[in-house]
């Protein structure tokens, strides 16, 4: 056994040194697996951080819009407002003038073809009169229109019927009954 007892040693040196170099090799390859999955998901991680800020960058393009558009609409309707004010004012200068001491106000009128004569009978007959007389008439005021009210007794059809009748079996056995006598 002395004798054998250095074999013995020998194959089981060389039994762990094999089984050490598979746990090595097996540790290695799960070291490689383990780099690689994190190179993906650092990868990944990195492809949603571009893709977060391309976003961000969209709604700041986007927000920047609106808000340029809304100052857009905001100057808009100051300027809409300047013109009605503008067109208040005049008329209200208009309105404090007499035609005699101001001299007349021309309205300017555009037409077309066949309506041109009419259009000239209507400026001389605005020269004829001041501005005065033409504004000083008060507007049409609009008068709602008349409903006829029907009476129940009054059942023709004046205006066509408005929803059937049905009548029920006593309503017609007695008129059966009339018809008979």
């Amino acid at each position: 056994m002395l004798r054998r007892g250095d074999e013995h040693l020998a194959t089981q040196k060389e039994f762990e040194v094999e089984a050490q170099a598979k746990l090595d090799a097996a540790r290695q390859r799960r070291q490689m697996e383990k780099e690689k999955l994190e190179t993906l998901e650092r990868e990944k991680i990195e492809e949603l951080r571009r893709e977060a800020e391309k976003l961000a960058e969209e709604r700041r393009k986007a927000r920047e819009q609106a808000q340029e558009w809304t100052r857009e609409v905001q100057m808009e309707s100051d300027e809409e407002r300047e013109r009605k004010s503008k067109r208040a004012a005049k008329k209200v200068k208009v309105e404090g003038e007499s035609g005699d001491e101001g001299g007349e106000a021309k309205k300017k009128k555009r037409g077309g073809g066949k309506l041109k004569k009419a259009i000239d009978q209507d400026v001389d007959n605005e020269q004829l009169f001041s501005d005065d007389e033409v504004d000083s008439k008060p507007a049409k005021k609009r008068v709602p229109k008349k409903r006829v009210v029907r009476d129940e007794d009054d059942q023709d059809n004046a205006g066509g019927p408005r929803k059937k009748q049905y009548k029920s079996k006593e309503i017609l056995s007695d008129t059966d009954d009339e018809d008979m006598s």
